[in-house]
């Protein structure tokens, strides 16, 4: 059951990112991304106050780990920049291979406080697949295509930095009010953002919430990815929560394009899957390694 359920947060990331990419595509994506947190402050004030929990402070941790919702305003600008130029499903793609890639290196390093592991050359293996689904996706893309697959790398690349300052935030006063603590980080960023890009706007003319009103839930699907992933991780290994969670973006994205009508082509596909296959493979040679 519980490997279902980490399929259909999976699926959940997917349709957030199809809500943020449509809202972005409306107001842009300076004002998308305010707005964002807005609904993501407010969510998550109203989940706190029904059950009671209350904000604490651990001075005894350091001061960064609560500016981890900075990092997040870079991952919703990065993929709602991509998502006007290329598929969601290639998004989801890219957007797992920067995350891995980043991650090694965090790992390698031990950035951020984490824990070192040497780097292991079977991971050659996994970045080969992917960089060969990168070359089919992109070999004959022109340059908005181009730009999509560089804002889609680096989303994956915020999103491994944010999760390393949010686990440590969540573990010190609780993953709910972390995830609290990242809307009310990164509003001002994005406040500020739309008030000095404000004529990047493509509606001007449009109010504040004269959008549909599906597009605002990004917010809302956000502050409950982090109340899922809390209860799904203590019942599954990394390897299925990995595994499950991306089958569920890959799939719903798929479907999501197809239901927007989302011109593909089998370069992209074949692309997209060479990536994924490239980085499961990966996970499967360190698991078997590890027994």
């Amino acid at each position: 059951m519980y490997l279902l359920y980490t399929y259909l947060v999976g699926a959940m990331i997917a349709i957030m990112l199809f809500f943020d990419g449509s809202l972005g595509q409306v107001f842009g994506i300076y004002l998308e991304s305010t707005m964002v947190h807005l609904v993501g402050i407010i969510f998550s004030f109203v989940l706190l106050s029904i059950q009671k929990k209350r904000i604490t402070f651990d001075r005894k941790e350091p001061k960064w780990i609560y500016f981890g919702g900075c990092i997040g305003v870079l991952t919703i600008l990065f993929q709602t920049a991509a998502f006007s130029k290329i598929t969601l499903t290639s998004i989801i793609a890219l957007d797992l291979l920067g995350e891995t890639l980043t991650s090694l290196l965090i790992d390698t390093f031990g950035w951020f406080d984490m824990e070192k592991h040497s780097f292991e050359q079977h991971n050659l293996i996994g970045i080969s697949f992917a960089l060969i689904g990168i070359y089919l996706m992109f070999d004959r893309a022109d340059s908005s295509q181009i730009l999509g697959l560089i804002f889609a790398l680096l989303a994956g690349a915020s999103i491994a930095v944010s999760r390393c300052f949010n686990a440590r935030l969540a573990k010190s006063i609780g993953p709910l009010q972390g995830s609290f603590m990242n809307h009310v980080a990164g509003f001002p960023i994005c406040l500020l953002l739309a008030y000095m890009f404000s004529s990047s706007n493509p509606n001007p003319s449009l109010g504040y919430f004269d959008a549909p009103w599906w597009m605002y839930l990004g917010g809302v699907l956000g502050v409950l990815l982090v109340a899922s992933n809390n209860c799904i991780i203590p019942h599954v290994s990394q390897f299925q929560l990995t595994l499950f969670t991306f089958l569920g973006q890959v799939s719903c994205s798929f479907l999501l394009d197809r239901v927007m009508h989302v011109e593909t082509n089998t370069a992209m596909l074949l692309g997209a899957g060479l990536i994924a296959i490239g980085i499961l493979l990966n996970m499967v040679i360190s698991r078997v390694r590890k027994k």
